[in-house]
């Protein structure tokens, strides 16, 4: 599949994701909101860097929550970005599957290790099917992530 994006614009547009989540979590931080805040805010915020960074390049895309890939049977992804081509045929040029650990307890740090290496692979999966490309955003609070990984866990590195 002809890619529709440079090198550079997947950077920038990464770029924005990451400005766009940290700034949401900032805000959160700043009001006492952390726990609060759920993946749905945050995907408010994947929509808006991407709908920012496609009208500076002028380009028309459709953004889809919760979008199933075509052949998967699981679960969907959290973001879906598409094209329509010259055919006006829908392209499917990237995706973003978001984590977001706020939690602290060592209960589910088994569960959310578990989650993250499934979402890698899902991620890496849905490499094969965009044109441009697949991103998976880990958000996570010092303390959720030192709970998660442990000082002397094998899946630290």
């Amino acid at each position: 599949m002809p890619s529709c994006l440079t090198e550079s614009q997947i950077v920038e547009l990464s770029d924005r994701i990451c400005a766009s989540l940290i700034s949401q979590a900032a805000h959160a931080l700043a009001t006492s909101s952390l726990d609060e805040i759920g993946e749905i805010t945050l995907r408010d915020s994947l929509i808006l860097a991407v709908s920012a960074f496609s009208s500076s390049i002028r380009l028309a895309v459709i953004q889809d929550r919760e979008y199933t890939p075509d052949g998967w049977e699981d679960s969907a992804i959290d973001l879906a970005i598409l094209r329509k081509n010259t055919q006006q045929r829908e392209e499917f040029i990237g995706g973003v599957e978001l984590k977001w650990w706020r939690r602290s307890d060592t209960q589910n740090a088994a569960n959310r290790r578990r989650d993250i290496v499934k979402d890698l692979i899902r991620t890496a999966t849905l490499y094969s099917q965009v044109t441009d490309f697949a991103f998976m955003a880990l958000l996570t609070t010092d303390v959720s992530w030192e709970k998660t990984i442990g000082k002397k866990s094998p899946d630290r590195k």
